[in-house]
């Protein structure tokens, strides 16, 4: 319902607070516990990929980028919404169902 996905919103965002407190973690997390996915080779990849990226958040645009830069048959595509690609549900759902028809 709107409701619960209203509470939903509400509970993930209260959780990421303070962000300035939580900064430093997502530093590391990001460039010590889990460099590895760097080593991944996502060039050898054969099957057609989605990558649904949103545009407007700044911690995680640069990274889909990259994933698209090196997965070789990728169907790419820039959102708004931030990291919860908020108010995105419809145009997911095309794109979802554009991938799968072009793919089949």
């Amino acid at each position: 319902t709107k409701q619960e996905k209203s509470l939903i919103i509400k509970d993930v965002f209260m959780a990421s607070l303070p962000i300035t407190e939580r900064t430093e973690g997502v530093i590391f997390d990001n460039r010590v516990s889990t460099p590895s996915v760097n080593d991944i080779p996502f060039e050898q990849l054969a099957t057609p990929t989605l990558i649904l990226q949103a545009e407007d958040d700044p911690r995680e645009k640069e990274a889909g980028h990259a994933m698209a830069e090196r997965i070789p048959e990728n169907d790419f595509v820039g959102l708004t919404g931030g990291h919860l690609l908020l108010r995105q549900d419809e145009k997911i759902r095309t794109e979802i169902a554009s991938f799968i028809e072009k793919h089949r």
